[in-house]
């Protein structure tokens, strides 16, 4: 997962919009280990910014997003908006891959969180209407498809994700969300400012936000189990773009506009001679979409027939080259472990076990710090 951060004051509203966004971006640190990236925003041009936490071969780079000032340097009273990306590199791991990320000509700046599948079709589509590519990162692709296709380019993208892309000439924001809401998307519309972010947690380094608890959510939770308030949640002022779901804000007019992309009728289905092959066809086709990636990609595995067709399916899409890391929770002793399924499973596909031994001392000792990442 990454992080992304924006704040667009309001009016004459007297915030420093840079030290706004990077206060939201320390609050979402742990989202992306690998660099932080943030870019000052005013009335006629966009200025990459560097942190401490910004890998410094990312700063040696001529690239149009690549962070040439330090974050302290940049004039508040000039700067109307910031965004803010914290990274966990997953596809192309060198500095071209470091957000916020714009096109050539500095028109459009994304700041992107999750995995496009698809990335790679859509390049080469991309290519032949004349777009060239500086990395080899999903992100470019999103934004390049923005670039050609516009609103409809969201059609287009198969995977999980969150975006913000903002337009230096319209000086519009053109934020997503993926169709089932796998990644987050939280937005605060105030009278002195607009803001978004990937986890509620960030809002509360904005100086002038203020919140309470939503009494409503917390019955509904504690009495219910019910945890999705679309579009509010648990904190007062905080709202959730709904799933599918895409939001312009104009940073002229400071209006926020919301509408569905997504197309939840269903279809009609066509008629399917071997519908086992069919399904083994889709399912595999899922799996290794889901291990691209320069990193090791590891899974999950519990001993239940989800879990244990994925790592079936890995093993013979990689045809036994690798050792997976395969992740087990194991409760010796309890009738609900499942250790020995899950180590059958591993052993016959060669998967490069781990066994995980949670316990009551644990939770006790971390409770804490889960209601805080929650």
């Amino acid at each position: 997962m990454c992080g992304i951060a924006g704040y667009f004051r309001k009016g004459l509203h007297a915030a420093d919009a840079v030290q706004e966004v990077a206060a939201m971006s320390r609050k979402i640190a742990h989202r992306g280990p690998d660099g932080e990236g943030i870019i000052a925003i005013t009335q006629t041009d966009v200025h990459p910014l560097y942190t401490s936490d910004t890998p410094t071969d990312h700063r040696l780079e001529t690239w149009r997003y690549s962070p040439g000032e330090e974050v302290s340097t940049t004039r508040s009273e000039v700067t109307f908006a910031a965004l803010a990306h914290r990274r966990l590199s997953v596809l192309d791991l060198s500095a071209r891959g470091h957000q916020p990320m714009s096109d050539q000509d500095g028109r459009y700046w994304i700041t992107f969180n999750g995995e496009i599948y698809n990335y790679r079709a859509l390049r080469t589509e991309l290519r032949e209407q004349g777009i060239t590519f500086n990395s080899d990162t999903d992100t470019e692709v999103v934004l390049s498809a923005y670039k050609v296709f516009g609103e409809e380019m969201v059609l287009r993208l198969e995977g999980m994700f969150a975006f913000a892309i903002y337009d230096r000439y319209t000086k519009k924001l053109f934020c997503a969300r993926d169709q089932t809401g796998v990644k987050p998307f939280l937005f605060v519309d105030h009278a002195r400012y607009f803001s978004f972010a990937s986890e509620e947690k960030a809002f509360f380094g904005i100086r002038h936000f203020s919140s309470s608890v939503r009494a409503e959510a917390v019955f509904d939770f504690f009495v219910s189990g019910k945890f999705g308030h679309e579009p509010e949640g648990f904190f007062e002022g905080i709202r959730e773009l709904g799933a599918g779901h895409i939001l312009i804000y104009d940073a002229e007019k400071g209006l926020v506009n919301i509408r569905e992309y997504r197309d939840v009728s269903l279809p009609v289905p066509e008629p399917v001679l071997n519908t086992e092959e069919s399904f083994r066809k889709f399912f595999f086709d899922a799996v290794e979409q889901h291990l691209q990636a320069d990193v090791r990609v590891g899974a999950c595995l519990s001993g239940g027939l989800d879990s244990s067709s994925i790592v079936a399916a890995i093993s013979q899409i990689r045809g036994g080259r690798d050792q997976t890391p395969l992740f087990t929770a194991s409760f010796p002793g309890e009738p609900f472990d499942e250790t020995p399924f899950a180590s059958e499973v591993a052993q016959k596909f060669g998967g490069d076990h781990h066994l995980i031994f949670p316990g009551p001392e644990g939770l006790a000792y971390e409770l804490d710090n889960l209601i805080y990442s929650q």
